[in-house]
């Protein structure tokens, strides 16, 4: 099993007096709470003893924006391109490049040597790119790509890229003659075998650091720039058209000539009837550049997801970490042993599920045993929290509100069991989904369930698919069985998303210390703002923040 870089901390002696029990049941109810309670903390002991990661993954989401655009129109957005000009795009995926335009069926890319690569590399860099080995990879294009993407007169090329090779080699051909290539480290446009252009900068860009290359071709001269450098303008009166090999990424058509590094993305824009002077070249190296100065190893969290479940063999971070801010990408989880790990508060880091369509999850954990979720909040979304085929986990300081379906299990037994200790689910639909009486299991715990309209739906028997410990359950439908406090939970401003308690609430001092004593010394208060992580101890006021524009009407109640 891989390491983790997670600090645990685990719970003080049982403080005395604490439990309460009024009836046999409830004191049998709170041995089995502190027997489950005392594995899990032993699990959590053992795996805090393993050897430490050497480096955490980290994801900002200024540079998500940027780099892990998902359409067109998005694309247009951030590079201040006309959607309607731009030809085809292609962005680095997990196996393959995503193909974006105006057909996507026509634009897919190939595999045409070697074997597909992994988004990103822990090299430091902000962004991701479909790896290159400089010998055997490349991708092409079908014919009708291939067409499309053709050297003509007006077309715009932008490849995003890094490489640590000064040897000769093409990032994209497009026909047997025509080219971009790195030469001797610098960035050349070729056309009928003829270099036309080197950028004008005196530095090379084999530097392992990430590079936005752009080509203005017309029939009589070529405008390049690389980054921010001063364009070059070179006339020439060579013949583009070249439709005999298709479009190649990463080498010649023939293999020859193979580039060693990263494509992270690649655009061709049509600006036919455009002079050179008039296309604006600098706009999205502006808005990009400071997101490429190596301080984040990944432009987004899905990126870090793939590149941590493709490397588990090796000794790579285990540990994906959110920047504060808003991140609308869906999230899979699908190897074991991940931690996704929010800021200090579960609200300076929200998973907004707002664009995706019914039925979709904001994030799921697929197959994946062992996963930590700490410390951020899931809203707005169709489903917040699925949980499939075999996954397991402990998801804690988690806020899930605003949701259709807060969480749903369906693993496969009993030992897959998704654990919510310290979370607050709160305006969502439906509360807790769990399939089956063999699998599908969910444990609450330390949290607090409040304004739900249905609060659980279960398999059929439903005993031991849902068991609850110290939980306040409030203006819900429905009831769950266990150890229930059925009070308001006063949060410090609920309708602005500020599920902080006040210090009247019934919530504080209400939990089961077996899951960690506040930093005071005192129990821990229910929900999510409360648990051994609390360095303040007790109540946390949750600071103002922007929040988005999230509707509680939005799904029907």
């Amino acid at each position: 099993m891989k390491s983790v870089s997670l600090r645990i901390h685990l719970p003080r002696t049982f403080m005395s007096g604490f439990i309460r029990p009024t009836t046999r049941t409830a004191r049998i109810n709170r041995a089995y709470e502190l027997a489950i309670a005392a594995t899990l903390a032993l699990t959590l002991l053992l795996v805090a003893a393993l050897p430490a990661s050497p480096s955490t993954l980290t994801v900002d989401p200024s540079a998500s924006t940027l780099l892990a655009f998902d359409n067109i129109d998005e694309y247009a957005a951030l590079t201040g391109r006309d959607p309607a000009r731009v030809i085809g795009l292609w962005v680095a995926r997990a196996d393959s490049f995503q193909a974006l335009g105006r057909s996507n069926t026509d634009l897919r890319a190939t595999l045409a040597g070697g074997a597909w690569g992994i988004r990103g590399g822990v090299t430091g860099g902000s962004a991701y790119g479909r790896q290159y080995d400089g010998v055997t990879d490349f991708d092409q294009l079908g014919a009708a790509a291939s067409d499309s993407t053709e050297m003509r007169d007006g077309v715009l090329y932008e490849i995003l890229f890094r490489s640590t090779s000064s040897a000769s080699s093409l990032m994209l051909t497009t026909g047997l003659t025509h080219g971009f290539f790195l030469y001797n480290g610098l960035f050349r446009v070729r056309i009928n075998a003829t270099y036309v252009v080197t950028d004008g900068s005196t530095g090379e860009y084999s530097d392992g650091q990430w590079h936005l290359a752009r080509a203005f071709i017309t029939a009589d001269s070529v405008k390049a720039v690389v980054d921010g450098n001063p364009p070059e303008n070179v006339a020439h009166s060579l013949t583009l058209s070249d439709p005999a090999y298709a479009t190649t990424f990463g080498a010649h058509p023939n293999g020859t000539f193979p580039f060693s590094g990263a494509i992270e993305s690649i655009a061709v824009i049509d600006y036919s009837g455009f002079d050179p002077y008039q296309v604006d070249l600098d706009g999205y190296w502006d808005a990009l550049s400071p997101h490429l100065d190596n301080t984040a190893s990944f432009a987004g969290p899905q990126a870090a997801l793939d590149f941590v479940g493709a490397t588990l063999a090796g000794d790579e971070p285990d540990t994906v970490r959110f920047l504060p801010g808003v991140y609308t990408q869906p999230l899979t989880v699908w190897s074991d042993d991940v931690v996704l790990l929010g800021h200090d508060r579960p609200h300076r880091v929200v998973i907004d599920g707002s664009p995706l369509a019914t039925g979709k999850a904001v994030l799921t954990l697929d197959g994946a045993e062992g996963s930590q979720l700490r410390t951020f909040t899931i809203a707005h979304g169709p489903t917040a929290l699925r949980s499939k085929n075999g996954s397991s986990g402990i998801v804690r300081n988690v806020v899930i509100c605003d949701n259709n379906l807060a969480v749903e299990s369906s693993s496969n037994a009993a030992t897959d069991t998704l654990h919510l200790i310290h979370c607050t689910l709160d305006g969502n639909k439906y509360g807790l989904y769990a399939k089956s009486p063999d699998y599908g299991r969910v444990r609450i715990a330390n949290s607090c369930l409040t304004w739900t309209s249905e609060l659980a739906v279960v398999g059929s028997p439903p005993a031991g698919i849902i068991t609850v410990g110290s939980l306040l359950a409030w203006a819900n439908t429905g009831t769950v069985s266990g150890d229930v406090l059925v009070a308001p939970p006063m949060y410090l401003n609920r309708e602005a998303f500020e599920f902080s308690l006040q210090g009247a609430s019934p919530a504080i001092n209400a939990g089961n210390p077996a899951y960690g004593y506040d930093s005071d010394g005192s129990p821990p208060d229910l929900g999510a703002y409360s648990g051994a992580w609390n360095t303040t101890g007790g109540n946390v006021s949750a600071p103002a923040w922007s929040r988005p524009a999230w509707s509680r009407t939005r799904w029907s109640r």
